[in-house]
């Protein structure tokens, strides 16, 4: 296994907490910022603590992602994509990236298609996530490839140190 700095395409960027007497504001994503190409859709999902979420990759779509409850480690893998990528046996290739994002620093993580990600709760009961991903999900013909997220092994397991 090959843990990169980080994958070619993808991209973090750290968002700024706005904090007042009030609450906070945190801008996510705006259709000026460099990482937006196109709205297609808004969604939040939850991931239960110690519960991996997904192992997908997308071959047109591309994810915007940011925690906005909760802890959680995020992988990001590159793929090995065929041309024809959703009928082939798309493996990953053994590059990969281990993220920490949190609700207290949130971080804005663009994720381009060709990669696989997923996400693991910790630290809470569970943990919400916000997507904005250029594309809207097609029911009829999803834009994705899923892997057992066990494919990863050990990169869920916690390691100290």
């Amino acid at each position: 296994m090959n843990k990169v700095k980080c994958i070619d395409g993808v991209v973090i960027k750290p968002l700024k907490r706005i904090d007042d007497e009030r609450g906070w504001l945190t801008e996510i994503l705006r259709c000026d910022d460099p990482q937006f190409s196109q709205f297609g859709q808004v969604y939040m999902t939850a991931v239960y603590r110690d519960v991996i979420k997904g192992l997908h990759m997308h071959g047109r779509q591309t994810d915007h992602v940011t925690c906005v409850h909760g802890r959680v480690k995020v992988i990001l893998a590159k793929a090995a994509i065929h041309e024809d990528w959703v009928t082939s046996s798309c493996s990953w290739r053994g590059e990969y990236m281990e993220l920490y994002l949190t609700a207290d620093s949130p971080s804005l993580v663009v994720i381009p298609p060709g990669i696989y990600h997923g996400w693991k709760a910790y630290e809470c009961d569970y943990a919400l996530m916000i997507n904005v991903p250029n594309l809207p999900y097609d029911r009829a013909e999803p834009d994705e490839h899923r892997l057992d997220p066990y494919e990863l092994g050990e990169l869920w397991s916690r390691r100290d140190g």
